[in-house]
């Protein structure tokens, strides 16, 4: 009987060290699998107390069902699907040529634009009377899977529609028809706002950008009453660009983190690390939430992706996390503009009260309003230009670079609104 030759004992020693290493790694993953769900719990347990939702399931009854009578949304939506466009629209401002603002409505274009408002009467008062509701839910089911996309694709459509229509009303002497156009564009921004995605809500940051423009043009082309500055002023504020960016927040968290589903980029062992990382920062930017402007601005753009190490185990996992962290300038600036519009409106109203523009905005206060708001982006107030004609609000913006707000913009990344008179 032959016996069989002993190992060497160099090729021993090597596999005992592969299996170390094995056991080793083993109880790392599973150290890692138990910290990364003790902080899974730990977000929910927070979560919970602050009455957000922890499952689809949740998150479709915290996204409030409204009665169909009630629902904004449903008229914005068959406002949407009412729209016609006839081919000479197509060279119009806000619909087919791609320009925007008021003085491209030239008066050569001022008969089609009022043909094509025409043509779109039914939409019109169906966005008109959308704007009457105060609740607004887009039809999605938030508890099933695929993600439900809220048909806000082509919504664009309805805003510059009303753009389109304040101009005109504008041109044509009528600030009550522009002033009631206005307040069913923000209107409709606001229910877009409330609709729980992050897309939603950059797309209602995009609208109020656009409304609050439009409404900078319409005082530059029409006199406008206190009563309907205000209207004005109260149709902005009620989009509330906090609450929005809440809403987004949570809801993304609960897409990440709560929901079972084929390409989750945090289900798996290989995306424990970024899950803990996105859990952290999408819990900063939820906190500050609950900050009043400038406050929020300023907690937003101090918090640096830095300060959330990624594992990079998985692409889709690190591009979830900076996607949540790039998205906080995008608020930051919606806010400021808020502000701007704000200002805007309280110089009008005080215009014509003392016949004269305010040698600088301190003087609004505290007749006009409380206190003139800081701007986040720069020291002290936002600045206030009076130029030749025209006066011009803004912001030194993200860059922090005072470009004497110039509209035109320049090497700046000013946040501007002027008037012209």
């Amino acid at each position: 009987m032959t016996e069989t030759a002993p190992l060497p004992k160099k090729r021993s020693s090597r596999l005992s060290k592969l299996v170390l290493v094995a056991l080793l790694l083993v109880v790392a993953g599973i150290a890692i699998a138990m910290w990364s769900r003790a902080q899974a719990k730990h977000l929910g347990d927070e979560f919970k107390a602050h009455g957000y939702p922890t499952s689809l399931q949740e998150l479709d009854a915290w996204y409030v069902a409204v009665p169909k009578h009630q629902n904004a949304a449903l008229k914005f939506l068959a406002a949407r699907d009412a729209m016609v466009m006839p081919a000479d629209a197509a060279q119009l401002p806000y619909v087919g040529s791609g320009e925007q603002g008021i003085e491209a409505l030239t008066p050569e274009l001022l008969p089609i634009a009022e043909a094509y408002l025409a043509a779109n009467g039914s939409a019109l008062e169906l966005a008109h009377a959308a704007a009457g509701l105060r609740f607004a839910r887009y039809p999605v089911d938030l508890s099933e899977w695929p993600m439900p996309i809220s048909r806000l694709e082509d919504g664009q459509k309805v805003a510059r529609l009303l753009w389109l229509e304040a101009a005109v009303r504008a041109r044509q002497g009528n600030g009550e028809a522009a002033t009631s156009a206005l307040e069913a564009a923000f209107a409709y921004t606001r229910s877009v706002a409330g609709d729980p995605f992050m897309m939603s809500h950059l797309q209602s940051l995009s609208l109020l950008t656009g409304t609050i423009s439009e409404s900078s043009g319409v005082l530059s082309a029409v006199a406008l009453d206190a009563k309907q500055l205000d209207r004005l002023g109260n149709a902005a504020r009620d989009v509330h660009v906090r609450q929005s960016f809440e809403r987004a927040l949570v809801s993304e968290v609960v897409f990440a983190l709560y929901s079972d589903h084929p390409g989750n980029a945090f289900d798996g062992p290989a995306a424990l690390v970024d899950r803990v990382a996105y859990s952290r920062l999408m819990l900063a930017l939820i906190e500050s939430t609950t900050l009043l402007p400038p406050e929020m601005t300023q907690e937003l753009r101090r918090l640096n992706v830095a300060q959330f190490p990624l594992a990079r185990f998985t692409q889709p996992a690190t591009d979830i996390v900076r996607a949540a962290y790039l998205d906080r300038e995008s608020t930051a600036k919606g806010l400021a503009m808020a502000d701007l519009f704000k200002l805007i409106v309280t110089v009008e109203k005080f215009r014509l009260a003392r016949k004269a523009l305010p040698a600088k905005l301190e003087e609004l206060a505290p007749r006009f309003i409380q206190r003139v708001p800081e701007d986040p982006f720069g020291e002290g107030s936002y600045q206030f230009e009076i130029r030749e004609g025209a006066y011009s609000i803004y912001s030194v913006g993200p860059d922090g670079v005072d470009g004497r707000g110039d509209p035109a913009g320049g090497e700046s990344d000013e946040l501007v609104l002027q008037v012209t008179h």
